[in-house]
């Protein structure tokens, strides 16, 4: 007989399904930050996180891209609720603000194995916005947010070269070997960490 759990004892364990292609599902976030907080999670590949992407940058580009227009259409789908967009936010603002204010990226060590993408719309639900203005969220050292990987991805794919990432490689391993080439975490993340 088929046995299926329908919650824990903190939460209800359902996720609305937002979109599904070949190769990512985008879903809400159980643990939600914002009103519009999603994950985007490859499906194609087995990818435990976002270190092994350095090992294949050339398809790992296309499917970072493919995951960031996913998250975009489904954020879209928010936006086209007229109820929503008015409680959440103020006359004048448009699409490509809130696009251009969109906390994305990946944790390390990440909350589960299988490559996902963190999507968050702003703005945060108050208890996450202080949390975060306490340095509590997108920590240094574990957040690594999508600028920092595309730009390391570029690195590799301009060289013609791969990563050797293997089980026990660090992210501080990583970082010193792209700090020698011009990209320096500590930069991307203090810049994208003062823009959320």
């Amino acid at each position: 007989p088929a046995c299926h759990v329908e919650r824990t004892l903190k939460l209800p364990l359902m996720i609305s399904l937002r979109r599904q292609t070949d190769n990512v599902i985008v879903f809400d976030d159980l643990l939600a930050m914002s009103s519009c907080h999603l994950n985007a999670l490859l499906t194609s590949h087995y990818c435990q996180d976002w270190r092994w992407l350095l090992r294949d940058p050339v398809t790992a580009r296309g499917l970072l891209d493919e995951m960031v227009h996913e998250a975009w259409q489904a954020t879209l789908s928010f936006w086209a609720n007229e109820r929503w967009r008015k409680f959440v936010y103020r006359e004048g603002v448009t699409p490509e603000m809130v696009r251009d204010n969109i906390i994305c990226g990946f944790n390390s060590p990440p909350s589960q194995f299988q490559l996902h993408m963190q999507w968050i719309v702003l703005p945060l639900m108050p208890f996450h916005h202080q949390k975060l203005f306490d340095g509590l969220h997108a920590q240094r050292g574990r957040w690594f947010p999508l600028e920092y990987v595309s730009k390391i991805l570029d690195v590799l794919v301009t060289e013609g070269n791969t990563f050797d990432v293997k089980s026990d490689t660090s992210v501080d391993e990583i970082i010193q070997y792209f700090n020698k080439k011009g990209v320096y975490y500590e930069e991307v993340w203090a810049e994208r960490y003062q823009t959320y």
